[in-house]
């Protein structure tokens, strides 16, 4: 069978407590064009006994909706491992945790902008005129252990140099 295009995902995790290998590729029209090989380590449920982390979520429209947060701190809420989801946008509860979300944003407005969109950018350092991830952690106070960036869809609208739609 063909496959079209999208993302594939290969690899058997067992439940054993072990590093296993996981192929995850992107195609297009059957050809591989990017593609990546990790492991991933199955750990046993007590691995995060007493420990904490902070997570910070970075991205569009996608992390500003919150809902992909809100399923993962509720999969958290009864852990032996205290997560904690971090940002100047959302109450902190388990429906709207806090994140940096922006609808419209994409990589560029969080490198260069101060303001976009209406929203004053809380990575943008007035001093260097530029992202400064450092600056934002002294400025609110947190220390992420994790950070995910959900960037990319807005990307597809912007325009690049060199490229034909």
């Amino acid at each position: 069978k063909k496959f079209k295009g999208g993302v594939l995902i290969k690899g058997k995790i067992s439940d054993a407590v072990n590093p296993h290998p996981l192929d995850f590729y992107f195609y297009d029209n059957n050809e591989a064009k990017q593609g990546a090989i990790t492991n991933v380590r199955v750990v046993s449920s007590d691995s995060g006994n007493g420990s904490s982390i902070q997570v910070l979520c970075i991205g569009d429209s996608l992390t500003d909706d919150g809902r992909y947060i809100a399923k993962t701190a509720q999969r958290f809420a009864n852990d032996s491992m205290s997560v904690e989801f971090v940002g100047t946008k959302g109450d902190g509860s388990l429906s709207n945790p806090h994140r940096e979300g922006n609808s419209g944003w994409n990589t560029k407005a969080y490198v260069t902008q101060q303001t976009f969109n209406g929203r004053t950018n809380p990575f943008y350092n007035p001093s260097t005129g530029a992202f400064d991830f450092a600056y934002y952690c002294k400025n609110n106070g947190y220390n992420p252990d994790i950070v995910l960036l959900a960037l990319g869809t807005n990307e597809i609208t912007v325009s690049v140099i060199g490229v034909k739609r």
